[in-house]
């Protein structure tokens, strides 16, 4: 189960962007970092982006964000490959990937809740 946390992201974009909160041993927020921006059709990722900002924040968990200009907030096969590769890049230097948020139109998916709910 995700735990609830007090922090409002304002990412004013009509870009994909993703980000990464990031969170010590006890599940408080140490900050956040807007890693990626894309357009409608694509996003880079780097998984070393991700560890490496994990690792600078000295963050022993993190959680992804995925804020999409639209409201299709359903991860699809694409979005689940790339959480499993993060989530094993992370795992390799001892960072917990706790969840991925999909945000947009207003309202947020948790990945984790969606696929304990299949």
């Amino acid at each position: 189960m995700t735990p609830s946390y007090d922090l409002t992201l304002k990412i004013q974009s009509e870009h994909i962007t993703l980000g990464i909160i990031l969170l010590d041993s006890q599940h408080s927020v140490l900050g956040f970092k807007r890693l990626f921006d894309g357009n409608i059709l694509s996003a880079s990722f780097y998984r070393r982006e991700v560890v490496k900002a994990a690792l600078n924040a000295n963050a022993s968990t993190v959680i992804t964000t995925h804020y999409l200009s639209n409201s299709d907030l359903e991860p699809g096969g694409t979005d689940k490959a790339l959480i499993k590769g993060l989530k094993t890049a992370l795992e390799a230097v001892h960072v917990q990937l706790l969840d991925h948020l999909m945000i947009g139109g207003g309202e947020s998916v948790s990945f984790e809740a969606t696929l304990a709910a299949c």
